[in-house]
């Protein structure tokens, strides 16, 4: 992650092929790209 996403309250980004959302402070992860990835697998 860049230093930027993380100092932004809100951002939405891409990082080693998973989309993430930074809302209010808070990192949201796209399922399908973690599940995708084999991150989680139920």
């Amino acid at each position: 992650m860049t230093d930027e996403f993380m100092a932004a309250e809100n951002a939405i980004g891409i990082f080693n092929g998973i989309h993430m959302k930074k809302e209010k402070g808070v990192l949201w992860f796209s399922y399908k790209d973690l599940k995708d990835e084999g991150i989680i697998t139920h």
